[in-house]
């Protein structure tokens, strides 16, 4: 038995399925992720405690993981209240030794003099 354009049944079944399939692999990671909110991420335990003892939108500060300073107010995030940077990042006095082919150069020019 045809359908009305000339096409079997079970090419038109083939055809639907591939198409079901193709919709649910799209449409199935956005279904299983779960609390799926824009800049969602580990909050800083640093600064969750410069807020320790503050209300919302009082200034705070607190150390990086490379001694850098941020500075900022006290905002919620996840409902806790953590200490988010409204200020550019004040960097370490303290040079960042790195290996670079510049260094090594420049090194090996200071050991022949």
């Amino acid at each position: 038995m045809r359908a009305a354009g000339g096409v079997s049944p079970v090419t038109l079944t083939r055809e639907l399925i591939m198409k079901c399939r193709i919709l649910c692999a799209a449409i199935l990671p956005l279904l299983a992720s779960s609390n799926a909110t824009a800049h969602a991420g580990q909050l800083n335990i640093k600064a969750l405690d410069a807020c320790e003892l503050k209300e919302r939108s009082q200034a705070c500060d607190y150390r990086g993981t490379h001694n850098d300073l941020y500075i900022g107010t006290c905002q919620y995030m996840s409902d806790a209240l953590s200490c988010v940077r409204n200020q550019p990042i004040q960097r370490t006095e303290t040079p960042v030794k790195k290996d670079t082919q510049f260094n090594l150069e420049e090194n090996r020019t200071l050991e022949k003099q």
